[in-house]
């Protein structure tokens, strides 16, 4: 059974940026000169990008980098308050 832990607030941004403008996992490695399962794994796992290799997805999803650690950071306060109310 897949486990149902929430994505890395990181992995999570880039997710939700990718889907945004419409991008796949494929086609973002792509632009990014990534493989796909290096973009699984930093969507999925957690997986800490290199800051070249961030600026190299920020710049595949035409955000700022920090754009991209900004909205991590407002995920992971999220996930925080909501643990403290006793979600999830």
């Amino acid at each position: 059974m897949p486990s149902r832990e929430p994505c890395p607030p990181l992995g999570q941004a880039v997710r939700e940026r990718r889907e945004e403008i419409g991008l796949t996992q494929e086609s973002l490695a792509q632009a990014a000169g990534l493989a796909t399962k290096r973009v699984w794994q930093i969507e999925r796992q957690g997986a800490n990008p290199t800051y070249s290799t961030l600026l190299s997805i920020a710049t595949a999803l035409r955000v700022p980098a920090e754009q991209l650690m900004l909205r991590a950071r407002v995920i992971e306060d999220d996930r925080a308050r909501a643990k403290k109310r006793g979600g999830r």
